[in-house]
């Protein structure tokens, strides 16, 4: 449906931004590119909330502030626990990765539009001592950064809230329309930033994978509440257009659909083709039967690699089986993870070289 509306808009001559979670950016430009003949900022924009929001700044002439990343916010919290004097972590203020935990809760607050106001308001309803101490200290030690930060540096968790108040000065998106896709849940932030572009906008659209009927409310519980959640954020211009899927071809797999969480469990009188269950030892042993059912499609059923997807309840414990025995099946493959950018061999070698360089090519 999205990219149908893109292609439609585009010929029209319409601008069209796509907005889609920043790990997804690279599939969706080339889903946008099999119905589009460019991608670019005067027809079809591929684009994250991150990149959207750093784009505009440039283009409304905001002069930015020295990015603070996670290495630079880490040390300024740090600083701050070693002068202050907190009521609960007294104790536990100076221990190790302890200013990466505050670190981190601070960049949460920013997301859910918690300030220390906040906290401290809620630090004088606590029913419970300790937790109001906690909240009490937490409260000082985000106003200590705060302060310590304003004017001086742009934090990243900032961003989409400063981009949310710039837009609402501004027209810049007056004439495009916007899609949001692939997306299950919005944090506050966001949902902020979405108000305000749908204000401005030509139109707003927002797909999201959930069934707004009563079949199976346990599965599509998350997104039904983010459903929810945009009708009362938008409730003038909120209209809800239910989109049958692909997969409801299949009674196999609608059945399964609405019973996955059912209690008591019904069973399926059909005759079952499209779901298969196996059990094996161990991840090497599931990886196995998955690469040998992966050739037979290929081979015998007429799919082809980049049709095929696999997914796993924990990456981290199938990826050394998956690259060697795909390896093995010569299936080629993608692991959809993030990496440290430093791990990369290309830029191990940039950095390598740069290092022979600043060493005057020493040989120790």
């Amino acid at each position: 449906y999205i990219y149908e509306e893109i292609r439609r808009l585009a010929s029209e001559g319409e601008q069209v931004i796509l907005i889609v979670p920043e790990q997804y950016t690279h599939e969706a430009e080339r889903k946008a590119l099999s119905v589009v003949d460019s991608i670019n900022a005067d027809s079809v924009e591929v684009t994250s909330f991150a990149h959207l929001a750093s784009g505009t700044g440039k283009l409304l002439g905001i002069a930015p502030h020295a990015s603070l990343g996670a290495v630079g916010k880490a040390l300024i919290v740090s600083e701050i626990l070693k002068k202050s004097n907190p009521l609960f972590f007294k104790n536990t203020s100076f221990g190790g990765g302890f200013s990466d935990v505050i670190t981190s809760s601070i960049g949460e607050f920013k997301k859910y539009l918690i300030l220390p106001e906040t906290l401290t308001e809620a630090a004088k309803k606590a029913d419970d001592e300790v937790l109001g101490m906690k909240l009490c200290d937490l409260a000082e030690i985000y106003a200590k950064y705060e302060q310590t930060i304003c004017n001086r540096y742009d934090d990243t968790d900032d961003a989409l809230t400063v981009f949310a108040k710039r837009l609402s000065e501004s027209a810049v998106y007056s004439e495009k329309h916007i899609f949001l896709d692939e997306f299950s849940t919005f944090v506050p932030q966001e949902i902020a930033l979405i108000r305000e572009l749908e204000k401005q906008a030509k139109s707003l659209t927002v797909t999201l994978c959930c069934d707004t009927g009563d079949k199976n409310p346990t599965l599509f519980m998350p997104t039904a509440d983010t459903l929810r959640l945009l009708r009362d954020s938008i409730p003038a211009r909120a209209n809800i257009k239910k989109i049958e899927g692909a997969h409801f071809n299949s009674p196999d797999l609608a059945y399964l659909e609405e019973n996955l969480y059912r209690f008591p469990p019904k069973k399926f009188d059909g005759k079952c083709g499209d779901v298969k269950v196996f059990s094996a030892a161990n991840p090497g042993a599931e990886t196995e039967v998955a690469a040998e059912n992966i050739i037979s499609l290929v081979r015998g059923g007429g799919y082809k690699f980049g049709e095929i997807g696999v997914i796993c309840s924990d990456i981290g414990a199938y990826e050394r089986h998956i690259e060697r025995i795909f390896a093995q099946y010569k299936i080629p493959f993608f692991i959809d993870e993030k990496k440290e950018v430093t791990g990369h061999h290309i830029i191990r070698f940039i950095l390598s070289a740069l290092d022979v360089y600043t060493d005057d090519y020493s040989f120790e």
